[in-house]
Formats: structure tokens, sequence, C-alpha cells
């Protein structure tokens, strides 16, 4: 098993608030805190990208870090490792849990659940699988309820999806943060290819109020 290992150091004088979005972004990228100021994540070219925008942040609030990645050399074995990530995700799994198993009782007695209240278990339930990387028994678990709430949920289909307008995205320009790697490069060949062939592709901090921005999440150790 390929990791990638996060360390650096922040100034210990001044606001602690670099410190405190730090281990924020980390925790929504589904890191796993190491002993000191450090973290782990599987290898991958996204998490790569992720940690290289990070290794940025920390040196501009005017700290050190560096990451690498391997194989385990000794320590913890990969499957300790994997058992603490399903660990990390635990304690959110069980509350989406308790909460699909609330809404499938109201529903049994007659209070019918919303397609608005399904969607949003369907996007919390998304949002953590995407952090699972290793495909925890619990998350296992709480799709499978999830599921079955949707499939016993009597909702009337009387909601069509609004239609986009592809003329509306042709000819535009679209943009998206500087420094792209594979993931967004293949959305401009993707934007170019099937929705928009004039498409002008820019990688810049700050879009135009006409452009069609894309993958523009806040990257910056100083807002959260």
């Amino acid at each position: 098993m390929n990791w990638l290992i996060l360390l650096w150091t922040l100034p210990s004088t001044g606001p602690s608030t670099g410190r405190v979005t730090l281990w924020r972004r980390l925790k929504r990228l589904g890191a796993l805190p190491l002993p000191g100021s450090g973290a782990l994540l599987p290898d991958s070219a996204d998490h790569r990208e992720q940690f290289t925008w990070l290794l940025q942040e920390i040196e501009a609030a005017g700290g050190e870090g560096l990451f690498f990645h391997g194989t385990r050399q000794g320590g913890l074995t990969d499957t300790m490792l994997r058992a603490r990530f399903h660990a990390a995700r635990q304690d959110d799994y069980l509350e989406l849990l308790s909460l699909i198993d609330h809404h499938a009782e109201q529903d049994r007695q007659g209070t019918p659940v919303t397609r608005a209240t399904l969607h949003q278990l369907r996007q919390q339930y998304q949002n953590l699988w995407h952090l699972d990387f290793f495909q925890s028994p619990t998350g296992i678990q709480v799709g499978q309820a999830l599921r079955q709430l949707e499939r016993t949920a009597d909702i009337p289909d009387d909601l069509a999806v609004p239609r986009a307008d592809p003329a509306q995205y042709r000819g535009r320009t679209w943009s998206t943060r500087p420094q792209p790697r594979v993931d967004r490069l293949a959305s401009g060949w993707l934007i170019r290819r099937f929705i928009d062939p004039q498409a002008t592709l820019e990688y810049t901090d700050v879009p135009g109020p006409n452009d069609v921005s894309f993958d523009r999440a806040q990257q910056g150790l100083g807002c959260d």
C-alpha cells in the first residue's frame, strides 16, 4: 500500500488561525492525523495535488513543510492504518444512520419522508463515502439502510428536473484555479468536447463576472 505523509511546522506565536484552518482542511480531505504536525492519506493524484496546495499555503503562512510518498517501512501495518481510517469515519456514519432510522420510523408511522430529505441524506452519505477510502463495514451498512429507505418511501414522482439550455453555455469563458492537474485538464477537454466547442479556458484566481467557474474550492489558510 502506498501512502502520502505531510509534515509541517507553523509559527508558534501570533494568531492560531492558520493552524486551525489547516486542520479543518485536512479533516475535510479525510486525512489521518499523525503525532506532532503530520497527516496521512492514501497515495493518489488528487491527494498529491491537495498536499501540494497545502504546502504552498503553509509556506505563505510563514511555516515549512514537505510531503513524501512510499510504502510502510515499520510500525503500524497497512491493516492497522486502514482500521484507523475506518474509525475516523465511524461517528459520522453512526450519526447519519441514526437519522436514517428516525426517518424510516416516521415513514412507517404515517409521516412520509420528503424528497428534499432523501436528497439531503443521500448528499450526506456521498460526502462521507467520498472520504471512506477503504469502504468501511459501517459505511456499507449505512448505504444499505439509505437504499432501503429510498425504496420504501412513498413519494409521488411529480417533480421534473429542469433541463438546462445548452445555448446558454456556448462561447463562454470557463475558469478554474491555477496550476491544473489531471482532473481539471480532463474537465477542460470534456467542456470543449461535449458542451462548448468554442470555450475559452482560463486558470485564474479571480474569475470574470460572466465566467462559468468549475472546481474552485477556497484554498487560502486564512479563510474557511
